[in-house]
């Protein structure tokens, strides 16, 4: 046996049509952002240019940037300035070992001085070594006590 519906007022039908409407915007607003052929929604924010990391442009120049940075480092420049970063009292006691992946390594031969250049004397080197190669990527100094 079929069933009726029930009558609907004027009022339920225009809020029954008004609630259609509503979703059917809210799947059309939807399918705005999905992928052709494929279940996965974009950001709503994309625009086509951006990747998920940023603008592509402002990546690939970011990254060719550093790889200037690296291509005109001188690791062998850097040490061999440092007695002159350092100076003439402390030059003789304190020597650099060694530069790899942007940490200058210093062997320091006195325990007085090494904690001095530690507790002390870090920002200060760092940034005089930063200042006399600004074309290599220094990202810190390791004193290492001899």
């Amino acid at each position: 046996m079929l069933t009726r519906e029930p009558k609907l007022t004027a009022e339920e039908r225009r809020e029954l049509r008004l609630e259609q409407k509503q979703a059917e915007l809210r799947i059309r607003e939807k399918e705005k952002f999905m992928v052709p052929n494929s279940r996965r929604a974009l950001r709503k924010d994309y625009d086509g240019l951006k990747n998920s990391f940023g603008c592509v442009a402002t990546g690939t120049q970011r990254y060719l940037d550093r790889l200037a940075k690296m291509m005109g480092a001188n690791p062998a420049a850097v040490m061999e300035s440092w007695p002159e970063v350092v100076g003439p009292a402390h030059a003789p006691m304190c020597r650099a070992r060694s530069f790899v992946d942007g940490v200058l390594e210093v062997s320091v031969g006195n325990a007085m001085i090494y904690s001095h250049f530690r507790q002390y004397e870090y920002f200060n080197l760092l940034n005089a070594v930063r200042k006399r190669h600004p074309e290599t990527e220094i990202k810190k100094i390791k004193f290492v006590r001899v």
